[in-house]
Order: C-alpha cells, then structure tokens, then sequence
C-alpha cells in the first residue's frame, strides 16, 4: 500500500502515476461501472429481505453507491425517492446535480472525507440526473452527532461519510416523517 496525498484528489492522482509507472489497472470509483453494480448488491439484499423503502438517503462521492442502489430500488420500484447527500463543506456533487452540469468547488472542508469531492466526473453527474431525485447537503455537527448516535445505540463506528444518510434524517426529520427510509451505514475510516 503507499498512500499519496493529503486529499481525495491528491491520492487519486497519485494512484494513476503508480498505475502508469507499474502497468497496473487504474480502477476509480464512479468511473467504473462494475463498482457501481457492486454498490447496487446492497440494495438487492435489502430488497431481498422484504425492505420497500419510500425514501433512499444515499451519501454521494463520485456517485458509485448513489448509483448502484438506484439503479436496484429504481427496478424493484420506480416510485421510491433517491436522494443523494454530500456534506455541506463539499458541495459539489449536489451542485453539479442542482445545475445540470459539472460544478468545481475546487476544495473541500469536511471530516467526510470518503464522500469530499471537489469536481464530480461527467459521467457520474449524467446518471445522478436520470436516477436521483433530489440533493440534500448535512453539515459538520450533523454528520458528528450520526456517528456518536450510530456508535451509540448500534455499536458501530462509522466513518462521516457512512452516516451522512442518518445525518440528513436527523437534520430534517419532518421531511420523511411516514416514510420507510433506507440509508447504508458503511466506512470505518473514523478518526479520532
């Protein structure tokens, strides 16, 4: 393993040059479609355990969960609501989701650090267009306190970026109040 970088993009400049330098594969999330249908299995088990949910609140990266369940829950159902949540210190996936096109930020501010992207691919803002139906953004203090709640009562520790689903449902509890909602908790990337 060699870690390169001190940024989402940073590291994943660093992996391309060590691709080229070795001969290796470079594989990037939200770029390769077989992630996205990996994501999409953990959709298919919920489903597959007799979970219909109304309301999906999927944290969104470079878009390869986001993705995936959608394209699962979309089949199953295509009434259910996607909504992709970023956090507010890295806004750019929503932003780009809002205008209908790629959105730079140029920087991100957040302990997500597995959901803080600066610029979202093409390719990742054209499948969010045709399969998410709306964009929330949780900020810092949410994303913290899903995460002491999670280690909490679940006994799980979970990174920001996993809880950001339960960030959203915390931030806005109104807004689902009725709903089955469904939201992965993934990620052990937590720091102290």
């Amino acid at each position: 393993v060699e870690v390169g970088g001190d940024s989402y993009e940073d590291a994943i400049d660093a992996a391309r040059r060590y691709a080229e330098r070795t001969g290796h594969r470079f594989v990037q999330d939200g770029r390769d479609p077989h992630i996205a249908a990996g994501a999409g299995t953990i959709a298919h088990e919920v489903t597959e355990a007799g979970v219909r949910p109304d309301v999906a609140l999927v944290p969104v990266g470079n878009s390869a969960l986001i993705l995936g369940i959608a394209v699962w829950l979309k089949h199953v159902d295509p009434k259910v609501r996607v909504v992709g949540v970023c956090a507010e210190g890295a806004p750019a996936p929503a932003l780009s989701w809002r205008e209908r096109r790629v959105v730079s930020t140029g920087t991100v501010r957040t302990s997500a650090d597995g959901i803080a992207v600066a610029e979202p691919f093409e390719e990742a803002v054209a499948g969010m267009l045709e399969l998410v139906d709306d964009m929330v953004l949780v900020g810092e203090d949410s994303l913290r306190t899903a995460a002491r709640l999670i280690g909490a009562e679940l006994g799980l520790l979970v990174e920001p970026a996993g809880v950001a689903g339960v960030a959203a449902l915390l931030a806005a509890p109104g807004r689902y109040a009725g709903a089955e909602v469904f939201t992965p908790l993934c990620g052990g990337h937590l720091t102290p």
